[in-house]
């Protein structure tokens, strides 16, 4: 999902550059990806509990990575719908979403621990 959700970004810039606005359906998707970001967020914390997601556990700096991307993210969706994306700002704000890769750092990580 985090690949989609980066491939998504890289196609919007890119239609963006192209036509000088971007299209509905860019909106449309990343607020779906957006939607489910943020319950799976939500289910980690009625799971595990927000204590040990944020403060506790082993993986609180990854969870707190997580919760900044999903705000930013969120804040961005928000931004973009009131027509606020051509100031300079909420375009750093767009490619703030794009750290979500390093997430996959994290993935990669878990795969190589099972594989041993």
């Amino acid at each position: 999902l985090i690949m989609v959700n980066v491939v998504l970004i890289g196609f919007e810039t890119d239609y963006v550059a192209n036509h000088g606005h971007s299209n509905a359906g860019f909106a449309v998707m990343q607020l779906i990806l957006n939607i489910w970001f943020c319950l799976e967020l939500l289910m980690r914390c009625c799971a595990l509990g927000i204590y040990t997601i944020f403060i506790k556990g082993e993986d609180r700096i990854w969870n707190m990575f997580d919760f900044i991307l999903v705000v930013v993210s969120v804040f961005d969706t928000i931004l973009s719908s009131m027509r606020a994306s051509t100031f300079v700002a909420f375009r750093v704000i767009r490619v703030l979403r794009l750290f979500r890769v390093i997430k996959l750092v994290k993935f990669a990580n878990y795969v190589q621990e099972v594989r041993n």
